[in-house]
Protein backbone atom coordinates (compact mmCIF):
# COMPACT_ATOMS: atom_id res chain seq x y z
CA UNK A 1 0.00 0.00 0.00
CA UNK A 2 1.23 3.15 -1.09
CA UNK A 3 1.07 6.65 0.66
CA UNK A 4 0.87 10.65 0.37
CA UNK A 5 4.55 12.15 0.37
CA UNK A 6 3.91 15.44 1.41
CA UNK A 7 7.04 17.93 0.40
CA UNK A 8 7.56 20.80 2.38
CA UNK A 9 10.68 23.44 2.65
CA UNK A 10 13.37 22.54 2.99
CA UNK A 11 13.22 19.15 1.66
CA UNK A 12 15.29 16.48 2.80
CA UNK A 13 16.16 14.76 -0.12
CA UNK A 14 17.63 11.57 1.23
CA UNK A 15 14.08 11.06 2.93
CA UNK A 16 12.44 11.92 -0.45
CA UNK A 17 14.32 9.50 -2.51
CA UNK A 18 13.23 6.28 0.22
CA UNK A 19 9.63 7.65 0.63
CA UNK A 20 8.95 7.69 -3.28
CA UNK A 21 9.70 3.97 -4.22
CA UNK A 22 6.07 3.76 -2.17
CA UNK A 23 4.18 7.01 -3.14
CA UNK A 24 0.80 7.15 -4.22
CA UNK A 25 1.44 10.71 -5.15
CA UNK A 26 3.86 13.17 -4.40
CA UNK A 27 2.18 16.31 -3.11
CA UNK A 28 2.88 20.47 -2.29
CA UNK A 29 0.79 23.26 -1.38
CA UNK A 30 3.60 26.06 -1.05
CA UNK A 31 6.51 27.13 -3.06
CA UNK A 32 9.81 25.42 -2.98
CA UNK A 33 12.70 26.82 -3.80
CA UNK A 34 14.23 26.25 -7.68
CA UNK A 35 17.12 23.89 -6.33
CA UNK A 36 14.64 22.28 -4.25
CA UNK A 37 12.15 21.94 -7.19
CA UNK A 38 15.08 20.82 -9.27
CA UNK A 39 15.97 17.87 -6.72
CA UNK A 40 12.22 16.66 -6.52
CA UNK A 41 11.98 16.64 -10.65
CA UNK A 42 15.52 14.73 -10.41
CA UNK A 43 13.86 11.87 -7.98
CA UNK A 44 10.43 11.69 -9.87
CA UNK A 45 12.20 11.00 -12.97
CA UNK A 46 12.70 7.56 -11.63
CA UNK A 47 9.20 7.36 -10.50
CA UNK A 48 7.49 8.44 -13.60
CA UNK A 49 3.98 6.72 -12.18
CA UNK A 50 4.02 8.56 -9.43
CA UNK A 51 1.42 11.59 -9.59
CA UNK A 52 2.69 15.08 -8.83
CA UNK A 53 -0.28 16.95 -7.17
CA UNK A 54 0.20 20.81 -6.00
CA UNK A 55 -2.82 22.19 -3.93
CA UNK A 56 -3.78 25.32 -1.99
CA UNK A 57 -4.22 29.07 -2.16
CA UNK A 58 -0.42 29.95 -2.88
CA UNK A 59 -0.35 32.43 -6.14
CA UNK A 60 2.73 31.59 -7.40
CA UNK A 61 1.83 28.21 -7.83
CA UNK A 62 -1.47 28.66 -9.47
CA UNK A 63 0.59 30.61 -12.37
CA UNK A 64 2.13 27.10 -12.73
CA UNK A 65 5.70 28.46 -13.36
CA UNK A 66 7.53 25.65 -11.29
CA UNK A 67 6.16 23.26 -14.12
CA UNK A 68 9.85 24.23 -15.97
CA UNK A 69 11.23 21.81 -13.43
CA UNK A 70 9.29 19.35 -14.37
CA UNK A 71 9.48 18.19 -18.22
CA UNK A 72 9.19 14.55 -17.77
CA UNK A 73 6.19 14.02 -15.19
CA UNK A 74 3.48 11.92 -16.56
CA UNK A 75 0.79 12.49 -14.27
CA UNK A 76 -0.12 15.78 -12.77
CA UNK A 77 -3.62 16.81 -10.77
CA UNK A 78 -4.13 20.39 -9.83
CA UNK A 79 -7.00 19.26 -8.08
CA UNK A 80 -8.03 22.11 -5.15
CA UNK A 81 -5.45 25.01 -6.61
CA UNK A 82 -7.99 27.44 -5.60
CA UNK A 83 -6.32 30.51 -8.00
CA UNK A 84 -5.64 28.34 -10.78
CA UNK A 85 -6.55 30.21 -14.04
CA UNK A 86 -4.52 29.57 -16.62
CA UNK A 87 -4.13 25.84 -17.68
CA UNK A 88 -1.19 27.24 -20.80
CA UNK A 89 1.63 26.55 -18.85
CA UNK A 90 1.15 22.43 -19.37
CA UNK A 91 1.80 22.67 -22.94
Amino acid sequence: MGSVVEVRSPVDVAQLGARLGHADVVQFSEPLTEAEYRSVAALLVDHPMVPLRVYGFDDDLATLRFLRWFPHVRRFSVASLWRLTDLTPLD
